[in-house]
Formats: C-alpha cells, structure tokens, sequence
C-alpha cells in the first residue's frame, strides 16, 4: 500500500546523515565543554597534591622576569580586544611587577577558578543564542576579575567582529574593525597560538606615544588577550581590559583561556542546534508541501519472518485525501483496513529486507482505489522502515476501464445485428461491468405517454418485465418532461425520491436506476435504464458512462435497422450503406496492424490483406507522424486515449484528412496489449473549411482595402469586423470598436432619437434581409458635438460560419457638404452684393433723374437751379467713391495695389481723415471726439492710404450711429507700435459677424432699420491697407446695442506725436409739410421727389424717417404716401403695417418707392399693405400715372 507520516520524526536519508553530523557535532562540543573540563579538573587535583598547576608555575616563571608577557595557548588568543591600534604588538617588556614566590598561594584563587567554570557551564548551557552566550560569558569573566571591559571576538575574513562586550567604566568598543587597525604583528601573534600579556600600556616603550593614547583613550591601561586555534587556524579571541597597571597572575591568565574554549564551544553548539532545527523545519515543510501522498511505514514480521501488517509512522498533509484515512499516525493498516490484500504486505517486506525500491499500480481493493506506487527503504535495515509515495489513480484506471469497456462494447455492437441479442451480450456485459439487477431497452410512443419495454437483461432468478405501461404510474410529470427533453434521471433511493413512485417500482424490484433518454429530432424515442434491486449511490462516472452506451447503442440500432432495411435492397444500396461506417483498425504497440475493416481499407485504398503487413506509420502523412507518435506513445505508457485529425497517405498517393478516436487495449493483468482506433474520413470538411479560410482572407482583404467606410454587424449584434477608415474616422471614439454591441456604439456616436432609429433599421436589415439605402445622413454627433454627414447602405450577408449578418457601407461626406455650404454662402454673398450695388446705384440716381425733372419742368434758372446743381454735384461724388472702391478691392485682389511711402504724422492722416468724413457726421448731427498724444507720431507710410482707412472707418461708424450719436477717435503709443481705435455708441456688431466682418462684400445683418448703404467693400480695404503698411487690424464689439470699435496697429518710423480736437455740431432740418406725405431718410431723394411732385401740381410734405411719418398722418392727413423701404429705426414694410392699422390709413394709397426691386421685394411690400412698388430712380410717367389715380 501506500505511505503515511508519523508523529515520530523520521528524516529522509539526506536529512538523518544531516543529522548525524550535527549530532556528532554536539557531541564533540559537550565534550569540549564538560568532558575536558573534566579532565582539567582531574589533572588540577593531581597538581594540587604535588603543590601546583602547571600552567601556573609557567607563566609565573616568564612573568617573574617581565611585567608585559606572553604566553602560549592551547587554542585561545585575542589581544587588547577591539583596541583600533595599527602596528606593534602591545607586548614588550615594561616595569616589573613583584610575583610572589610561593605557589600555595594561588591555590585558592584556581579553587576560585574552577567555580568560575563550572558557574559558567551551568549559566551558558540553556542559552542559545551566540551573541547571548558571548555576552554573559564577558560579564561573568568581568565580575570575578575586576575588569572594566571583556570582549569575545570573532575573526571572520578581514575584520574582528565584536557582537557584544561587558564593560565597567569605559566605551564599549562592539563592531567591525579590519585587521590592520590593530597590525599585522599583533595578528601574526594570534595565529602563533600566543597569549598576549601587558601589565603597563603606558609604560611599554614597544609603543609609540599616538599608540599609549590611543589605548588610553579607550580606557586600556593593561590587557590579557587569548587567541583560540582551531583546525590550525586563529578563529576566535578574548581579551580582558582594566584602565590602570595591573600585575597579571597566571592564574588570571589561564581563567581567561578556559572562559575563552568554555564560550568558544557554547557558541559552536548554539549555532549547530540552530542548523540542525533550521534542517528539520525545511524538511517537515517539503515533506507536507508535497500533493502525492507520502508516509513512512515499519513493516511487521510474524514469527515465521513473514509481513503480515505495517505500522504507519508518519503522513504528510495529502495522505488522507489519498487514502480516506484519518488519524493513521502510530496505528496499523489492519485496524483501519481488515480486509487489506496481503499483496500489500508482501511487497513492502521485500522493499524493507532487500533495499531495493519498486514502482507499481495496484488495486487496494478495502479502500475501493487504485494506487500508483513508489515505495524505498529508509533507516537502517534492521528498523524495516519504508518510505512510500503514491497517488490515487482510481479515476484514470476508471476511465480506462470504462473506454475499453466502450471499445468492447463498440466491437459487439459492430458484429450484433438483432437487437434481442444485442441486449442480451450488452446487457450482461453492462451487468457484469456495473454490477447492476436488470438493464432495460424501451420505446417511447408518439404521444410520449407510454413505454414498451421490448428487450431487457436482468440477473438470473429475477422475473422479466417486458411489456408496455404508462409512464405517469412510474414517474411525476415534471420528471417526463426532463426526459422528454433529454435530461438523464438518477435515483439512489425510490424509497426517499418523491419524483417516483416507489411501491410500483418495488413491484419491479427496482430500488435505485438510472434512466438515460434518447431523444432526436425533438421527440423522445427510447430508453435505456439499468437498475439495481437495493439504493446505490451512483458515481458520475457511472452516469456518464451510460449515457455514452446509449448513444453508442442507438447509433447501433438505427444501423441495425439501416442494415435489415438494406437486405432487402439492391447493391448499390449496401455499398452506400458501408461507406457511412467509420474505419476500424487494431495495432500492436509499434504500430503493425492486426485487423481492420473493410471501411477502414476503403479510406486508404489498400486491400486488408496489405494493411496487414504494414505499420500505421506506413500510411501516416510524414509531417503528422512526430506528433501522433508521441500521442500514441502516451497512450500506451499512461493510457490517456486521445482524439485527432491527421493525414492520411493513400496507395494512389493522394493525401486525405480523416478523424482519429485511439484508446488502449490491455490484458487481464492490466498490460497493455493493442491499440483501436475509429477513422472518418472528414477531406470533404477539411476542404470545406479552406474553402471558408480563404473566403474568411478574401472578406479581410476587401474590408481593409475597402475605398469607403465598411464595418460588418454579427448575428449577435456586435461589430465582428472594421476596417481602418472606419475605426480611426467615425468611430474613433468607439475604439477597440470589434466586440461592441451595435446598441452600445450608436448610443456614443448619434444622439437620440437617432441613434434607436438606426438602431431599428440595422435590425431590420438583419431580421428580413432588405437592404437600406439612405437618403443622407445629417445629425450632430454625440461624442463630438459637430454636424456630420453620410451617404451610406445596408446589406444583410452570409458569413462563413453560415450566420447571417449586415454590411454597411458609407462615404463621410462631411467636407463635401462643408464646402457645398461655403459654396451657397458665397453664391449668396454675389447675390446680396449685386442687389446692394443695384439699390446704391439706385438711391443717388433717384435724386439725379429728379432734378433733371425739374430742370426740365422749371425751365432752368432760379434758386431751384441751384439746389439741384448742389444736389447733382454730391450724387455724382457718392458715385464716384462707389466705383473708387470697387476699383480699389480690384487692384487689391489682382496684386496691382502699389503704396506710395515716405515720412508722415499721425495727426497729419487724422486730420485728413476727418476732413473726408465731417460733412457725413454733420449731416447726421454727430459729435466727434478725437484723442491723440502730445508727442509727435511718426509713420513710413502712405498717407493718402492711411486717411483713406480712418475716413473709411469713421463713415462706417457714422452709418451704423444713430443721428446725434457719439464717435470717439484715439490714438496711444504702444512700445514701437502706435495704435488708432475708431468708436461708437451705435448699433454694435452681432457675436457671429466679428469673425467675417473684413470680409469682401460682408456687412453686418442688414434688416432695413439700421441699413445704411454701402457695397461691404469698405472694412475689406481696410483690412488690406492696413496688412500692407506691416499693421493689424480688428474688430469689437460686446453685441448689439453696444457699439463697436475697430482698432488699427502700425508700426512707428520715430516718435512723434500730435493732438487734434474736433468737436462737430451737426445742423438740423425741419421737415415741410404737405397733402402727399415724402418718406425717405435719404434727404436728397426725398427732397427731389417733393420738388418733382410740386410741379406735378400737388400738395407735398416730407419727411425722413418712420416716426415722422406717423405723427404726420394726424397733423397733415394726406392722402396718398411715398415710402422708402430701407429706413433706419422703423423701416417702410413697418410704417405700412402701422398705417394700414389706424382708421385714417385704411383707404391711404402707400406707393413703396425703393432701390430693391427683385421679385421677393416685390412680395414683401405687397403683404406690408402696398398699393403700388416703383423702384429708384422712378420715372416722371409714372409719377404722373399714380397721381392720376389719387384725383
């Protein structure tokens, strides 16, 4: 059997011969210890009688003729212990100390001695650690001489090592110090074996004055030290220390030598029982680290010598879950296994007589295991002592058993055609193999509600039961749906199972069973139950084992019936029958075939009778043979039966795939004997699945090379594959994206409802299969917070693994759109900047074709000539800055731009500036307030430009100030920069125009209230003008209704500096008024129109703004009213809607009369309540025709 652990402490060999050493060890230091102690103490009362030690007599002798000496040691030595002196020995000769003549003198004092030792002995025996046996030693060697230091040292490599020392009225001097510190004289000393002795440091003329206050320094005023040689090497010293002169006695001299071997070999034994304990521990921890089973056992003899039981003396920790076996320590195997095999006994008495080790497996049938064993002798050979280490291989042997039991089973199955008799062969060899009552094989009908036991085994002298019954008598309904869907019913106990009914079961002498269902195709077909007439607990392997017998005699049964069926059919029909039988082959252990079928030669091409004189390997595809070798070879060496695809040479040559089940046959003795194996020849799937490799390559390439975005959702709705475009791109925020749900990705990409709706439309595609082509893509995303857009499809494919799933594929069109946009915007832009420029061409020819008019009506000359030539003169300088600037942004944009610099003051360009732009802030009643530096601020720079970009800064103020508003221009020197800022108080710039106001054509939100002309060219050559000169400029504004400042900065030539302060007042006009009311706030129009309407012979008065317009209506009731659209404040669609709302309104006949004619303005004033739309400049016809209407 196997071994156990022990109380007893049993070594393995390695670590008794351990011990041994150790032990010997101790010994030899007790001895040491006690044993010369001893013989010392004999050898002193020897002396004692003859009158006096001789050690003594000795050193009196030397000391006599020096007071500083030596003496030789038996293996002691340590000098001035730890005293950090370099160079000579401490030992030379000094004043004389007087010695006494008498030896019976010292007779006290070594009686004295010998207490001391044996004091010593008895205090260091129970001490085990060495530093504590060192320093008690130093303290009891320091109290009985009076000393004020005692240092045990140590020499270990290049230094003296003092752990602890005993001191009294000094340093104490414990550590390291190297051997130099205290010379190469005093050390040669030591390894001599030569105690060192001095009575006087500070008399001794050897040393040096540094030397005698080095010592002096440490409180060394005389020394004893003793070296100990061991092996014939200096190892270890003790040195005594006092701090004034002493006479040393050599009684003193040989206490110091027996105190320095008494500690020596104290802390020699402390250390080896330290070794020896440190041994055991890492042998107990191996020997319970170990997972097999280990133990030592002591084989017992009869009186005849022969094993008959063992005695287990120790286990380890793994020992009863091996064995089951608790408590084993000290007991014999008979007590806790009676029934044990005398096999057991026999083998070990021979490992324990002969010596020699065994490896084996065996049954120990009383424990109901399998062993697997690996038992030696340990101790002496008398002690017939085994150790034995083992596993419990009871499940392998098991499942062996059970395969060969299934490769038996397999075989009968092969050759039984007839199912009576295949029950019964099985059904007694599953008897014999489980130990079980009865075996039953029974059909299910239709309806699931009945069994027909039709073929059934049961042990002799037990009644048949076949028949048919219901199955709800038997079994609880929860029970038969389990069946039903294929879950295998256990029963240990009828008799405690509520899901049976015991009494009938007993009726059929069934106590426990097991029930295993066979269902196909979704119904339930048959049964195959084996049952025991008393409870069984039943293994799982048990459980396991016959569901696989029921598949395999299912599978035999539905061949056994294809074969019947194919007796009655033609050849054709059999030999395709015979090629759905697998190939079965037998081998010998090298490989030789012993047997095949006739499927098995079909696979390979080859005759049986040419199989047989080959070796598997013969037909094995070369590059598959190492490892099939190797499974094979653990197949026969371990018995683990294996499962393989391999290739297969056939006779033509050809190379076919086939499916390899191989399990090992063994004989009664349990040794291996053959090999079965199962082929199926699977090149069809093999070439299947290269065919699904490639395409699986193929679908790889074209989504990693795909031009478009392309990701693949599963059929588990996940995100199998993607390529880079997409990953890096769309879902860079989803990354690693593969494995993701799709639910889980949308959620982080879109927004909802978005991201459920497509969501929604992916599982469309993947649930119907219709594909989906979108319309285009625009949305927020979610991670990033941008407008983006796609164009993109779905597909629902077939995968390789047969599984549907959706492609989708789809373009970013993102920057397409970005640009389309860009595109509209500009488009948009020219449209706005063609309509602008109509209506500002418009407004000054209006007030130009009306005083040709009146030119005309008034027959020349007059007052009135003269107000029209004033107003002909400013309509055709406004046109004229219209085209200057237009022609300015032409050579701009071409490159043709040329500045013309030289020396100019700041003040100078503002003054200038200024002068262009006063009669527009006095004609608007504007107040300008200029603030510049005293000092002179010089620029290289174009002053004609320059003036034009402030002049165009401050009519761009004015336009954009309300009448009486306030313009602030400044100038501040900024370091070697100077900066000009133009401000107002007027309607400010909107947060999203800053970004784009210096663009060409771009103006501010031109709602007719605060329109007040221009092409949206002017801030453009601001901008330019000012990049050209090596400045900057920009633009600021808090929003609407905070005004706006632009702040231009230029680089100074010098510095310089002048002030301008300008304050215009600006005049006002009071309106005239008439019975058809004039509204424009273009005051040259409005005026002309007036003038024109009068020699038209009707009554006018005008007016220039919205408001005025109303207030008119109750002071001046006119009849009919022209209105300009574009006003500031209130614009005409405005003043409309309001007098179209008042009662003296209704039946006014409004007449819009604007610069914006497209269609869409047309619209607009018809819904504002227009009876009529003329656009600038209005022809005198039509003047005529509308007063028509009004008479």
């Amino acid at each position: 059997m196997v071994s156990f652990p022990m109380r007893r402490k049993v070594l393995p060999t390695t670590c008794i011969q351990a011990a041994g050493i150790v032990t010997a060890l101790v010994t030899r230091s007790d001895a040491t210890l006690f044993g010369n102690a001893r013989a010392r103490s004999g050898g002193w009362q020897d002396h004692q009688r003859r009158g006096l030690h001789p050690a003594m007599a000795e050193s009196a002798a030397r000391m006599t003729e020096s007071g500083c000496a030596t003496s030789p040691s038996r293996g002691t030595g340590a000098g001035a212990a730890g005293t950090p002196i370099a160079g000579k020995v401490a030992c030379s000769p000094g004043r004389k100390v007087p010695m006494t003549a008498n030896p019976v003198a010292y007779l006290p004092t070594a009686r004295s001695s010998h207490a001391h030792l044996l004091a010593l002995k008895d205090a260091l025996r129970p001490l085990a650690d060495p530093v504590e046996i060192q320093g008690t030693a130093s303290q009891m060697l320091c109290k009985v001489l009076h000393a004020n230091r005692v240092a045990y040292f140590e020499l270990r490599g290049d230094e003296y090592v003092i752990e602890r020392d005993e001191v009294n009225g000094v340093v104490s001097i414990a550590g390291r110090y190297p051997v130099s510190s205290f010379g190469q004289r005093l050390l040669d000393h030591y390894r001599s074996g030569r105690v060192a002795v001095c009575n006087d440091v500070q008399a001794d003329t050897a040393l040096s004055p540094g030397e005698r206050a080095a010592y002096a320094a440490i409180g060394v005023g005389a020394y004893v030290g003793v070296p100990l040689i061991k092996n014939g090497a200096f190892v270890v010293g003790l040195g005594v220390h006092v701090k004034g002169p002493r006479a040393w006695t050599a009684w003193e001299t040989s206490l110091v030598n027996e105190t320095a071997e008494v500690t020596w070999a104290a802390v020699e034994r402390s250390r080896a029982e330290s070794a020896l304990l440190r041994s055991e521990q890492h042998y107990r921890m191996l020997f319970d680290s170990i997972d097999q089973g280990l133990c030592t056992i002591e084989v017992l003899f009869d009186e005849q010598g022969k094993p008959n039981d063992y005695r287990f003396l120790q286990t380890n920790t793994a020992f009863e879950r091996h064995t089951g076996i608790a408590d084993a320590h000290g007991r014999r195997v008979r007590e806790v296994a009676p029934d044990h095999e005398a096999f057991w006994f026999e083998i070990y008495g021979q490992i324990a007589l002969t010596g020699k080790a065994r490896r084996f497996e065996h049954a120990a049938k009383a424990l109901n295991r399998y062993y697997e064993v690996y038992a030696f002798r340990v101790g002496a050979p008398g002690d017939h002592q085994v150790a034995v280490l083992f596993n419990d291989v009871s499940e392998r042997r098991r499942r062996e058993t059970d395969l060969a039991f299934l490769s038996e089973v397999s075989s009968d199955l092969v050759q039984l055609t007839d199912t009576d008799e295949t029950m019964a062969v099985l059904g007694a060899k599953i008897g014999a193999h489980m130990k079980i009552s009865r075996c039953e094989l029974a059909e299910i009908n239709d309806a699931g509600d009945e069994v027909t036991v039709g073929h059934e085994w049961h042990r002799s002298g037990m009644p048949g039961h076949r028949g048919v019954y219901r199955i709800a008598d038997y079994l609880s309904q929860n029970v038969v749906s389990a069946l039903g869907r294929g879950e295998v019913l256990v029963v240990t106990d009828t008799a405690n199972d509520p899901r049976v009914d015991a009494q009938r079961l007993a009726a059929h002498h069934t106590a426990a069973f097991i029930a295993v269902p066979m269902v196909r195709e979704g119904r339930w077909r048959f049964l195959l139950a084996v049952k025991q007439a008393e409870p069984r607990d039943w293994r799982e392997d048990e459980v396991a084992l016959m569901q696989e017998i029921t598949s395999r005699v299912w599978t035999r049964l539905e061949q056994a019936r294809a074969e019947t069926a194919l007796k009655v059919s033609d050849a054709r029909q059999k030999a395709l029958f015979s090629q759905m039988l697998g190939g079965v082959a037998e081998t010998d252990l090298h490989g030789r075939f012993l047997s095949v079928n006739r499927r098995y030669s079909e696979i390979l091409g080859y005759s049986q009778a040419e199989l047989l004189g080959m070796r598997m390997q013969d037909v094995l595809y070369p590059e598959d043979r190492p490892v099939n070798l190797a499974r094979r070879a653990r197949l026969i060496h371990h018995g683990e039966p294996f499962e393989i695809e391999k290739r297969h040479v056939r006779k033509d040559g050809s190379v076919i795939w086939v499916h390899n089940s191989v399990s090992r046959l063994c004989d009664s003795a349990g040794k291996p004997r053959s090999i079965i194996s199962v082929s199926l020849d699977i090149t069809a799937r093999k070439q299947q699945e290269a065919e699904v490799q490639r395409g699986a390559e193929l679908l790889d390439y074209l989504i990693h090379h795909s031009p478009s975005g392309f990701y693949i959702v599963d059929a588990d709705f996940r995100i199998s594959h993607i390529n880079a475009e997409t990953q890096t791109r769309a879902f860079r925020n989803v990354n690693p994206a593969i494995g993701v749900s799709l639910d889980a990705a949308m959620r982080v990409l879109w927004p909802e409802p978005l991201a459920a709706e497509l969501i929604a439309i992916f599982r469309h595609t993947l649930e119907t299969g219709e594909p989906y082509v979108s319309d285009g893509l625009v949305s927020d995303r979610a991670d990033l917070g941008e407008v983006e857009t796609y164009n993109w499809q779905l597909l629902r494919i077939t995968m390789p693994d047969g599984r549907y799933a959706v492609a989708c594929f789809y373009y970013d069109t993102t920057q397409l759109r970005r640009a389309e946009q860009e595109l509209r915007e500009a488009d948009q832009r020219k449209d706005e900047f063609l309509a602008t420029l109509a209506h500002e061409l418009r407004n000054p020819l209006a007030p130009i074709r009306n005083s040709l008019h009146i030119l005309r009506m008034a027959n020349g000359g007059g007052a009135g000539a003269d107000r029209v030539h004033d107003m002909l003169d400013r309509q055709v300088k406004h046109m004229v800055r219209l085209v200057d600037d237009l022609m300015e942004v032409s050579r701009i944009t071409r490159g043709k731009f040329e500045l013309r610099t030289e020396s100019v003051q700041l003040a100078d360009v503002v003054h200038n500036a200024v002068e262009t732009s006063k009669p527009l802030l006095e004609a608007a009643s504007q107040q300008l307030v200029l603030s510049l530096p005293d000092q002179p601020l010089t620029l290289e720079a174009d002053g004609m430009r320059l003036a034009q970009v402030l002049a165009n800064l401050l009519n761009n103020a004015s336009k954009y100030t309300e009448e009486g508003g306030c313009i602030w221009l400044g100038a501040q020197r900024e370091g070697a920069e100077v900066v000009v800022s133009v401000r107002d108080n007027g309607a400010g710039i909107p947060p999203e125009m800053l970004p784009r106001v210096f663009d060409l054509f771009t103006q501010a939100d031109r709602t007719y209230h605060r329109a007040q002309g221009g092409l949206g060219i002017g801030l453009t050559l601001v901008r330019n003008i000012v990049t050209m000169h090596g400045g900057s400029v920009e633009a600021r504004s808090e929003g609407l209704g905070h005004g706006s400042e632009f702040r231009v900065r230029l680089p100074l030539a010098t510095a310089a500096g002048a002030q301008l302060d300008v304050v215009s007042q600006p005049e006002t006009q009071a309106p005239r008024l008439r019975r058809i009311l004039v509204v424009d706030d273009n005051r040259d129009s409005a005026d002309s129109l007036e003038m024109v309407l009068q020699f038209l012979g009707a009554d006018v008065q005008t007016v220039y703004d919205g408001q005025s317009a109303l207030e008119a209506m109750d002071t001046y009731r006119p009849c009919a009213m022209f209105l300009d659209i574009g006003m500031p404040e209130m614009d005409g669609y405005e003043v409309a809607r309001r007098v179209r709302q008042s009662p003296q309104g209704r039946d006014m006949t409004l007449i819009a009369l604007t610069g914006w004619g497209q269609k869409e303005d047309l619209r607009r004033s018809h819904e504002a309540g227009f009876d009529r739309h003329l656009v600038k400049p209005a022809d005198v016809d039509d003047l005529r025709a509308v007063l028509a209407t009004l008479s």
